[in-house]
């Protein structure tokens, strides 16, 4: 506990424990289970872009990548469930979860950065984009 010059606990110490015990459910979680969490939640900031900007190149952004994303946080959940909390299993079983998250990574961020970042690239070459 960090203690201040008067003797009480300081407001920082108490930020930290509170985030601690904020995340400890999240920390116990598989990681495939963050990965589809974390798309998920993505995906959500991706819609919700492109349902309440103003912005025509955000919302453009957030219609191509709502995709990528609830499609990669859809497959990590399945992937996650398949492993469940599975103890002492063969190196090759841990490698082919370890090759679909950099799978599912990949696909992820193609859809959602590489495709509507070419595009972009496309619309500014035909010509100024509308407002």
């Amino acid at each position: 506990m960090t203690v201040q010059a008067s003797g009480g606990p300081s407001l920082v110490g108490w930020i930290v424990r509170g985030w601690r015990r904020l995340l400890d459910p999240v920390r116990r979680w598989s990681p495939e289970w963050r990965d589809a969490a974390l798309y998920g939640i993505s995906g959500f900031f991706a819609l919700f872009t492109a349902v309440l900007t103003g912005i025509p190149l955000y919302q453009q952004w957030g219609l191509m990548a709502f995709g990528p994303y609830l499609a990669g946080g859809a497959f990590m959940a399945v992937v996650a469930h398949r492993r469940g909390s599975r103890q002492g299993e063969s190196p090759a079983t841990s490698r082919r979860y370890r090759i679909a998250r950099i799978a599912a990574c990949a696909v992820v961020f193609a859809g959602a950065t590489i495709v509507p970042l070419t595009m972009e690239v496309i619309w500014r070459a035909e010509g100024p984009v509308d407002t």
